[in-house]
């Protein structure tokens, strides 16, 4: 089951967050690689490279962090979950559980935190396309974009 954490916080020092986007969203992948190449383009220590047609990795030395574009009946069910488990007093409630697309962004183990604020970066993407979800896994929370 995705929804089942590796152990909590401070045992592991990986990033990880799931963004739900609602189906009646009009964000496309293309739009979201547009956006990500735009916001680390003055960057010269990271390389943003395409990975079929669905993944975006970013590289920093020998870190990286996976954005994944996610469209699977797996995606629907798991919204599901994550509306009835932790959202369950959200007004937008029906909305998350009804998500059949989300990004998911993965990071390589970072114990020193040295590669942290690229994971910011990409969230701060994220948090300014409105209507999104952001949920994290190990914390158990979720919140929409503005």
């Amino acid at each position: 089951m995705l929804l089942q954490s590796g152990g909590g916080r401070g045992k592991m020092m990986s990033y990880r967050t799931m963004v739900l986007i609602p189906d009646q969203h009009e964000l496309t992948f293309s739009d979201l690689a547009s956006k990500l190449q735009s916001r680390f383009v003055r960057m010269n220590d990271i390389d943003i490279t395409l990975e079929g047609a669905h993944r975006l990795i970013l590289h920093h030395g020998e870190w990286s962090l996976v954005v994944d574009w996610e469209a699977a009946p797996e995606v629907a069910v798991e919204s599901a979950e994550i509306a009835r488990l932790f959202a369950y007093d959200a007004a937008d409630r029906a909305v998350i559980a009804s998500c059949s697309t989300r990004i998911t962004i993965a990071a390589q183990f970072d114990p020193t935190m040295r590669y942290f604020n690229d994971y910011v970066f990409v969230l701060e993407v994220l948090e300014a396309i409105p209507g999104l979800f952001l949920f994290d896994p190990e914390e158990g929370t979720i919140r929409k974009t503005a």
